[in-house]
């Protein structure tokens, strides 16, 4: 039942009527998706390990990873103007989100890895990667959006239960597909020298201990 002060009818009769304060709301709210967030978590985990299992590599899947959260601009922006809070349906919305939203970033990172086992420059390779692989990449987005699309805007029956899954699903891949463009070759350059940076502090740390050792 409703918990901002609504009032229950059956017929002319009025069941109940009662108001709680915000923070109790949101303290319920909060322990109700305990278990969506949790398997929210275990998602991205388990995302990860695939994508590092697949890509042999523990930075290449940071750099994929960091791309789910630019389709939180299109949730935000599909809470605007819906007018939708987060529950249940919505939840589930974004764990989907999370195994899709990757097929972009995995499409563009293993054209990437294949260029440059043939010689190709990173910065040319990431390049050429986008713009060979931007057709099937918005085919599959489109199929994607187009397939939610009726959900989104259906007003039949109900259509309240299921509408929030539906702009979740539109407005975070339509965001995230976009976005994911333009930041995937920053977040991949940007790991890679990251990983560099301290495999060649490691390699110093651990030629001064051996020097260190000599000497003594």
């Amino acid at each position: 039942p409703p918990l901002d002060g609504s009032k229950i009818y059956f017929g002319s009769r009025m069941l109940y009527a009662f108001s709680l304060p915000a923070i109790v709301v949101s303290a319920i709210l909060m322990i109700t998706n305990v278990p969506l967030f949790l398997a929210l978590v275990i998602a991205m985990i388990l995302v990860y390990m695939i994508l590092a299992a697949q890509f042999e590599s523990f930075t290449q899947p940071f750099s994929l990873m960091l791309t789910l959260p630019l389709a939180a601009v299109g949730l935000w922006l599909g809470g605007m103007l819906w007018q939708f809070h987060l529950n249940v349906i919505v939840m589930l919305g974004i764990i989907l989100l999370v195994g899709i939203t990757v097929d972009t970033s995995i499409l563009i990172i293993e054209y990437t890895n294949i260029l440059r086992k043939r010689g190709m420059d990173r910065k040319e390779a990431l390049l050429l990667a986008v713009k060979h692989r931007m057709r099937p990449i918005f085919i599959t987005a489109l199929t994607d959006i187009f397939g939610t699309l009726p959900m989104a805007f259906s007003s039949g029956a109900g259509a309240e239960m299921y509408q929030g899954f539906g702009v979740t699903t539109v407005f975070g891949m339509t965001s995230a597909t976009l976005l994911t463009l333009l930041a995937l070759p920053l977040t991949y350059a940007f790991f890679e020298d990251l990983g560099e940076y301290f495999q060649l502090k490691w390699l110093q740390l651990k030629t001064w201990g051996l020097n260190k050792e000599e000497t003594s």
